[in-house]
């Protein structure tokens, strides 16, 4: 559960980001990236969840993939050796590495579902995963948080949705 939560919560950041480069669709790219993180196919189309998912169970294509993501983002590859730790400080500092490692993974993953939708060119996804990366810097240093990146997408997303009855003059579904 608390791996969802992550995921969630990243999907949050980065959506977030989409919606500073003004891409207003962020359910959609949602559902493309559970799709991906399902079958190795951002892809609605049958066939390509068919050949994603033969390729996405191999665990050597998944993990090259994400090696992959991770280069083009520029996450480092951290190793984690839990036989070096001896002590409840040196757990709980073992137990931050790992949910750090977790959540670059979750952002890897997502990189790819976004990239797999063949909506955004490279550049635009380092500048999305540029954004989330200073988010998750604010977070982390008590300037932002988790609550106030919800209540401004909230708000966009409120915002958005008006100005679409304010132009049709219709509610929109």
């Amino acid at each position: 559960m608390k791996d969802d939560m992550s995921h969630g919560w990243l999907l949050l950041l980065v959506a977030s980001a989409l919606s500073d480069l003004g891409y207003d669709n962020i359910s959609e790219l949602s559902d493309a990236v559970n799709r991906f993180i399902e079958t190795g196919s951002a892809l609605d189309d049958e066939t390509k969840n068919i050949q994603g998912k033969a390729a996405w169970s191999s665990k050597e294509h998944r993990d090259a993939e994400i090696r992959r993501a991770r280069s083009i983002l520029g996450i480092p590859n951290t190793p984690l050796n839990a036989d070096k730790v001896k002590s409840p400080v040196e757990l709980k500092a073992f137990k931050k590495k790992v949910q750090k490692v977790a959540l670059q993974v979750a952002l890897s993953v997502i990189y790819l579902g976004l990239k797999g939708t063949g909506r955004f060119s490279e550049d635009e996804l380092k500048k999305i995963f540029f954004s989330a990366d200073l988010t998750m810097a604010e977070i982390e240093s008590g300037t932002n948080s988790f609550e106030n990146i919800e209540k401004e997408l909230l708000n966009r997303m409120v915002k958005f949705e008006l100005a679409k009855v304010n132009t049709t003059g219709t509610i929109p579904s």
